[in-house]
């Protein structure tokens, strides 16, 4: 039972990064070194540049938050494949994310919402935005084991058509609301 609280808590923030540690384990280096020379890029930018990309980055994050709440807007309606649409991860873990999603949709009635959202690091195509987001149950039936949540989170976001999908999520901190 206290796996299924757990599930629930990590589902509740929006399911979002269900892809699986081996994903994880194989990002590639260079990936980090093109994130961290991105980061020099900016820093050496003359500030007439460095004006111009701190634009770019607030259209960037104002992009991002609009996709992310639209995600959560779909789990809130219980929207299995609109909500599905806005995860980019495999085939398997969209499966898996049906499967422990399912019950969790036909049990309860939850209402999210995001309290904060910072991006880390950002570039044209990829992001990293650190979330606090808020889940409160408003329905639950059956005894379903669940417990409103505030969780701290990292988001790996990709832009993919135009749309900005979550491909990953770090948990950092859960804390249980009474």
């Amino acid at each position: 039972m206290k796996k299924l609280v757990m599930l629930a808590t990590a589902l509740g923030l929006l399911l979002t990064g269900c892809g699986s540690d081996e994903e994880k384990a194989a990002k590639p280096a260079k990936e980090e070194t093109a994130a961290k020379t991105e980061v020099k890029k900016e820093e050496a930018k003359p500030e007439a540049a460095k004006e111009a990309s701190s634009s770019e980055n607030s259209d960037a994050e104002e992009s991002i938050k609009k996709d992310l709440l639209e995600s959560m807007k779909y789990a809130e309606e219980e929207n299995m494949d609109q909500y599905l649409d806005t995860l980019l991860i495999s085939p398997e873990d969209k499966e898996l994310t049906k499967t422990q999603m399912g019950p969790i949709f036909e049990k309860t009635e939850l209402e999210y919402k995001l309290e904060s959202m910072k991006v880390l690091e950002s570039s044209a195509d990829s992001a990293k935005v650190e979330v606090v987001q808020t889940t409160v149950a408003k329905e639950v039936t059956d005894n379903f084991q669940f417990k409103d949540n505030r969780v701290t989170g990292i988001h790996t976001m990709k832009l993919d058509n135009g749309k900005w999908k979550t491909a990953g999520t770090e948990v950092k901190n859960v804390e249980y609301m009474e």
